[in-house]
């Protein structure tokens, strides 16, 4: 589960615990975004981590490993017609 951080609160407070990964963004523009996007990059960390999660590892014929994004709720949500 991703989840934004307060800014006023402490690592205390926001309940940050051992294994937690705290990721930071510089502000992007919706141009710089929708730019990242177009290339089948992620403008944000949560769609980012969302894919690291649902994604699965499969092999063709000849053993070669690769990652199918099926399992993916954002990939299917995106695909047109679903």
């Amino acid at each position: 589960m991703i989840e934004p951080m307060e800014l006023e609160y402490n690592f205390s407070k926001s309940e940050i615990q051992d294994g937690d990964i705290i990721c930071f963004q510089a502000e992007i523009s919706d141009q710089e975004a929708h730019e990242l996007e177009s290339k089948g990059l992620y403008s944000d960390p949560q769609r980012f981590y969302n894919l690291l999660q649902y994604r699965a590892m499969k092999s063709d014929a000849g053993g070669e490993p690769s990652v199918d994004l099926g399992a993916s709720p954002e990939v299917q949500d995106t695909t047109p017609g679903t």
